[in-house]
């Protein structure tokens, strides 16, 4: 078990959208044939560089086309093999083997792929694996709960990882934390009058979490009192 936060709501976008711009951590997937326009080249390129990372998990079929495109996203760089000592193996569990094998396709062994910039893995290629398999309800594959936990433990440990190269700070010196008694006093309403209404904001997106927790989306950053 971990502390991650799940959106039990599925979220896709397409490149260069909001929220693709919204989201530092990008999972893609599928079967067939990928091809980018010229824009998504330049969009996917420059987000990644910024900051974001790309899990590519191929389903069947997509290593071609996938492999050709990344080319164009970055014709200077190439695709390493992850060895079993990298941190993605051993973020939150610790995965000695690498890369488990989810769903048979070619009697091939599952290979992790990446690709780095500053040192810092912005792409990870998942192949031969189909840990999307494992991720999905267990009646779409009916594979055992010993696989489908393989496929959970190493998706945690890509988030895991990723949290860790995504900061990139040094912590060495860091004091440790001291727990000190809550302010005191009495939460009151707010004493200024309010304020001029200047503009009414529509907003761009409203959802839900689960749990009566509703998401709305302004569309933009602002600043002042809102109602």
């Amino acid at each position: 078990y971990t502390n991650i936060t799940v959106n039990k709501m599925e979220q896709r976008s397409k490149i260069g959208e909001d929220l693709f711009y919204r989201s530092p951590y990008l999972y893609m997937t599928g079967h067939g044939n990928v091809k980018f326009t010229d824009d998504n080249v330049f969009t996917l390129r420059t987000h990644l560089l910024a900051g974001a990372f790309l899990h590519a998990d191929d389903n069947y079929g997509l290593n071609q086309s996938f492999i050709r495109e990344m080319k164009r996203v970055f014709p200077n760089k190439d695709f390493v093999e992850i060895p079993h000592y990298h941190e993605v193996f051993h973020s939150y569990y610790d995965m000695p083997n690498g890369l488990p094998k989810i769903h048979e396709h070619n009697g091939l062994p599952p290979k992790a792929l990446g690709i780095f910039h500053e040192s810092n893995m912005i792409i990870l290629y998942t192949y031969e694996s189909d840990l999307g398999d494992g991720w999905e309800d267990e009646s779409v594959h009916n594979n055992p709960w010993e696989v489908r936990q393989e496929s959970l433990k190493m998706g945690v440990n890509i988030i895991f990882g990723q949290k860790v190269n995504s900061i990139n700070f040094d912590d060495v010196n860091w004091k440790n934390v001291q727990i000190s008694e809550p302010p005191g006093g009495v939460l009151k309403k707010s004493f200024f009058p309010p304020v001029q209404i200047i503009k009414k904001i529509v907003p761009k997106e409203i959802y839900s979490t689960g749990n009566n927790i509703w998401i709305v989306d302004m569309g933009k950053n602002f600043t002042g009192t809102y109602k």
